[in-house]
């Protein structure tokens, strides 16, 4: 086969570009986007790679044609080397091409790359051996290197703690008498939501205990003392509302217990009868004339509202 049917591949013989070896080192290790190395080299190309010179006239389509970048990508590089210090650019007298130079004095650059520091681990182990642990490869140590990096930075505020789930439940089944679970998935995820809307523990208390004093003792509503209830965002802020106007009457914690066990003390009488209302009485210290003369004003009130 003749020789001019291979591919012979690049040959130092067809042209080269002649640099020192210091300045394409210093090359290697420059912080640039793809843009100013491609400029760069293209102009290293043009001055060096033909016969030696420092300077040359080069139009911009030229340029573009090397690198393979339009005229508007060309300008922005230009200038970010010029501002660098790593280019010369100037336009003389009468002149519409622009004369581009290259400072291979490449000390004076700006925000050249530092070399990676040792880290103060890295210990070398026996004779002539090569450095192990952090610090000897930053590759194999990315996490230290993150943690060396946010020293400096502001610490995250610490997660705030989990809400008192169990003791709000618990406070709600020593109230009711119920025995709901705290660990219910559907329980925890209400409590979370409502602390979450910015809402606190003695908001929980505050509601449970209202609902109590209006619900307890009434057959119909006091199925509804229930976390699926009394937690649902639809509910919780009208019942702490009504929670809020109790305190702002200024009744008392003692008269409120007072009137909650009037009221299981009436549903006891209603629904099983005289003897288990009075050893209800007895047990929760209830002096059943005062309980009589509740329930009298209680009939009377709902005489008076029409009921």
């Amino acid at each position: 086969m003749p020789d001019s049917c291979v591919d012979r591949g690049p040959q130092v013989e067809d042209g080269y570009t002649r640099i020192a070896n210091e300045l394409l080192e210093a090359l290697c290790k420059w912080k640039c986007t793809n843009a100013e190395i491609r400029l760069a080299l293209a102009i290293i190309r043009l001055t060096y790679g033909v016969y030696g010179r420092k300077s040359a006239k080069i139009e911009t389509k030229k340029l573009s044609d090397l690198t393979a970048m339009p005229a508007w990508q060309i300008a922005r590089a230009r200038s970010i080397l010029i501002n660098k210090n790593i280019l010369a650019v100037s336009l003389g007298a009468n002149q519409t091409i622009k004369t581009y130079r290259f400072n291979k004095h490449y000390r004076s650059w700006k925000k050249l790359a530092q070399e990676p520091k040792k880290h103060p681990q890295a210990k070398p182990i026996g004779p002539g051996a090569k450095p192990i642990g952090p610090g000897a490869n930053p590759t194999l140590y990315k996490e230290n290197n993150k943690k060396t990096e946010r020293k400096d930075e502001a610490p995250a505020p610490p997660p705030p703690p989990p809400p008192p789930y169990k003791k709000i439940i618990e406070y709600l089944n020593a109230l009711t008498g119920s025995k709901y679970d705290h660990r219910g998935k559907e329980t925890r995820g209400m409590i979370r939501a409502r602390f979450r809307s910015g809402f606190t523990e003695q908001d929980f208390y505050d509601v449970i205990k209202v609902k109590c004093d209006q619900w307890l003792g009434d057959k119909k509503m006091v199925s509804y003392l229930r976390p699926s209830t009394l937690f649902r965002p639809t509910n919780f802020e009208d019942y702490l509302q009504e929670a809020r106007r109790a305190k702002s009457l200024g009744i008392s914690e003692k008269k409120r217990q007072q009137q909650r066990r009037f009221r299981i003390a009436a549903a006891v009488l209603r629904d099983e009868g005289q003897e288990a209302c009075l050893q209800y009485c007895q047990l929760n210290k209830v002096d059943p004339e005062q309980l009589k003369a509740w329930m009298a004003q209680q009939s009377n009130e709902d005489l008076l509202n029409g009921s």
